[in-house]
């Protein structure tokens, strides 16, 4: 597509975006009415070239509706502005972004939204020459004479927003030519007909309410790595697509994201063991494999820590293997095993948190390796190490048959390497999904960490609704799959 002209006028551009959050959250039928959307869908009406994609549907169950609209209702300052279950939800947000925006303010929701707003909505990122790429919405609509209307009031003379009109949908661009150029192409191939695009969402297990898709190496590329800056350098690296989606259960909402047809470093090892840790827990991380793929990926690793480091590498790693007898990579290998676990204890962090004398929060680690004795001997060369290093605390080691932990007391490292009870907790089995295959893990107690807080803390009424978080996540054949999940109480 050719480069874009300067801007003047953005206000469509910016209702676009209002409109794709009043559609993603609203609408009469969000509650109760389990219709389903007809007609063409965003994908359908954006050209097969767009490198990223956002769309925000009420085409979901109405079950999954209504759960999404009963979590955002646990927070007590979107519940004000959601009102009740019966209200037009999109008028209720539409209100709200619009008392937020001059361009918006004169347009009336009764008479000027409501009779032409469908309920579908996407953004994408399309090609658009040298200038990269330009950000293009668009809008279902269920009467285009009226949406007409509406886009003739919001107007100003000196606005050169692009608005055209497809299939049902409005589409809204920097530039009259942006949009035209974006209907002509979605008409010759539609983002629909991407196979990499249909492949990738046919891979989530839902769409929910909100779903994107990016071509990360080709948004990288018409972007520039410059203007990404870490992300761009990241993803000129990965070169496969991300693709996710938002969905809602009873009580939590959960976010599934998958990279796909990209070369991700291979994990072998599978199951993490972070529901064993003690159901006292308050943060947890548990990752499979490590030991395996540090050995494998050793000469990276090395070359990182060598350009850090810079002239003193070698001196710390002669030392370490002359006084200690610590061998890089082996004994790392060693004690990161087959599975190793972090966690943080609640039992003594008050103390701690509230700096009251000699207390130490209890924090360990627990690895399960391939040789129990050999893993034992590297936590003593540990042990020794923090020792000669004039470290203020005594760490504690303990041992079972399959596992050998490194606590800050004796007593935590022994709890570490006794099967306890986290995975029966509500809030573990609910937020960590499929620890069977997952190659990490991580959970968060929230509402443990909460008593932690100062009753005068700011933003207090946004913590206390949350129970837990919890994340895992698996390699695949063709990249790796995430689950992200917030829990309520």
């Amino acid at each position: 597509m050719p480069p874009s002209e300067p801007k003047r006028g953005r206000a469509w551009l910016a209702a676009g975006v209002a409109a794709l959050l009043v559609v993603a959250v609203g609408g009469g039928a969000w509650a109760f009415n389990a219709l389903r959307s007809k007609g063409p869908q965003p994908e359908e009406v954006l050209p097969a070239d767009a490198v990223a994609y956002v769309r925000m549907d009420l085409d979901p169950s109405a079950d999954q509706k209504l759960n999404a609209l009963r979590f955002f209702k646990k927070f007590p300052e979107v519940d004000k502005k959601l009102g009740d279950e019966e209200e037009d939800l999109r008028k209720t947000l539409w209100e709200a972004i619009a008392s937020e925006d001059d361009d918006l303010k004169d347009l009336d929701y009764a008479t000027d939204i409501e009779p032409w707003l469908g309920n579908r909505a996407a953004m994408a990122a399309v090609p658009a020459g040298d200038s990269g790429t330009e950000p293009v919405a668009v809008l279902h609509i269920t009467d285009q004479e009226k949406a007409e209307e509406a886009v003739k009031k919001i107007r100003s003379e000196d606005d050169d927003t692009g608005v055209a009109f497809t299939d049902d949908y409005m589409v809204i661009a920097d530039t009259q030519q942006i949009a035209d150029d974006v209907v002509k192409a979605a008409a010759e191939k539609p983002l629909a007909e991407n196979e990499d695009f249909r492949a990738d969402m046919a891979a989530l297990d839902s769409t929910g309410v909100l779903s994107f898709w990016a071509d990360a190496k080709e948004l990288a590329n018409e972007v520039g790595d410059e203007s990404m800056g870490q992300l761009g350098a990241a993803s000129t690296q990965f070169d496969g697509r991300v693709v996710g989606a938002l969905s809602f259960e009873s009580n939590y909402a959960q976010l599934e994201a998958r990279l796909r047809g990209g070369q991700i470093p291979e994990v072998q090892d599978k199951g993490i063991k972070l529901g064993e840790l003690p159901e006292s827990t308050v943060v947890g991380l548990s990752v499979a494999g490590a030991g395996a793929s540090l050995e494998q990926n050793w000469s990276m690793v090395e070359s990182a820590l060598r350009a850090s480091a810079g002239d003193q590498y070698n001196a710390v790693i002669d030392a370490a293997r002359q006084q200690f007898g610590i061998e890089l990579p082996g004994d790392l290998v060693t004690i990161l095993g087959k599975e190793f676990t972090i966690a943080l204890d609640e039992e003594g962090l008050a103390d701690a948190v509230q700096g009251r004398a000699s207390a130490l929060p209890k924090v360990g680690f627990r690895s399960t390796p391939a040789d129990v004795d050999q893993a034992k001997d590297v936590l003593d060369k540990v042990t020794n190490l923090l020792s000669a290093a004039g470290a203020p605390f005594q760490l504690g080691t303990a041992t079972s048959s399959d596992a050998v932990a490194l606590a800050t007391s004796e007593s935590y490292a022994q709890a570490l390497v006794e099967e306890g009870g986290l995975s029966d907790t509500d809030a573990f089995r609910q937020v960590v999904a499929n620890t069977e295959n997952a190659q990490f893990g991580l959970f968060v107690d929230i509402d443990k960490l909460e008593q932690l807080a100062p009753s005068s803390m700011s933003n207090r009424d946004v913590i206390e609704p949350l129970k837990a978080v919890g994340m895992s996540g698996y390699t695949t054949d063709d990249g790796a799959a995430f689950t992200l999940r917030v829990l309520v109480n």
